[in-house]
């Protein structure tokens, strides 16, 4: 970490705060293709996503604030440069690194107002629950694995979700 601390840190704030402002963006903006058939739907979603959007902005922040902490006492005390970095470690997983509780949730809620509206694809909403379950399940420790999966699926999801609203805005 310390041989590569600029290019970890850029990557976090390319992971965790562009994408925390470009989730933000797109939560707003399917909350306005999305509200028309069912507002208080609509509004739980969004609200769970404007979450999520602050948790991982929040996570990122903390990671590049606690990392930067851990490198500067590592000279002077490198035991308790580990025990700041443990912590650090342990907040950044727990509000966006490996439970995905809210994000999953978001996605189960937009993705289902999506297939009940026809905003979206239906294989796009079908996927979007099954990532959004997979992200609620993180919760259960012994299923913390399932993380990975909802990183990815929801890598497929965005292009996807963001390919329609753009080719929409063009038409």
């Amino acid at each position: 970490m310390l041989d590569n601390q600029a290019l970890v840190l850029s990557t976090i704030a390319a992971i965790y705060l562009l994408a925390g402002v470009a989730l933000l963006v797109l939560v707003l903006a399917l909350h306005e293709r999305l509200k028309p058939v069912m507002p208080n739907t609509a509004l739980t979603a969004t609200a769970f996503g404007i979450i999520w959007a602050g948790l991982v902005l929040a996570s990122g922040m903390i990671f590049i604030a606690g990392s930067q902490s851990a490198a500067a006492l590592f000279e002077s005390d490198p035991e308790r440069a580990a025990t700041v970095w443990l912590s650090v470690n342990i907040v950044h997983d727990a509000l966006g690194g490996g439970i995905e509780l809210v994000g999953g949730l978001w996605m189960l809620l937009a993705s289902w107002i999506a297939i009940r509206d026809g905003a979206l694809p239906k294989p796009l909403g079908y996927l979007g629950l099954a990532i959004g379950i997979v992200g609620i399940l993180t919760v259960v420790p012994s299923l913390a694995e399932l993380a990975a999966i909802f990183g990815l699926g929801q890598i497929v999801w965005f292009l996807w979700v963001g390919f329609i609203m753009l080719s929409k805005l063009r038409a």
